[in-house]
């Protein structure tokens, strides 16, 4: 679904590839598909956070520095 705007957004050199929010709405992970320029289950981050949300745990953000798939922002 097509964004208005993000907060801070000004900031962001990048867009990610993919965002992720919890059932509360809350931003669980934005970045890259995965670890590299391939994306497989055995390089992703987005299917352990997915999975932690559907054990109904918190998933937190954090900061991650990788090589992937990303948009220059106009």
């Amino acid at each position: 679904q097509p964004l208005d705007g993000i907060e801070g957004m000004a900031r962001i050199p990048a867009s990610p590839s993919v965002a992720i929010w919890d059932a509360d709405g809350r931003l669980a992970y934005a970045g890259p598909y995965s670890l590299g320029m391939v994306c497989t289950s055995a390089n992703s981050f987005v299917e352990p956070v997915i999975d932690k949300l559907l054990a109904g745990e918190r998933v937190v953000p954090s900061g991650i520095l990788a090589v992937g798939c990303y948009c220059a922002m106009p």
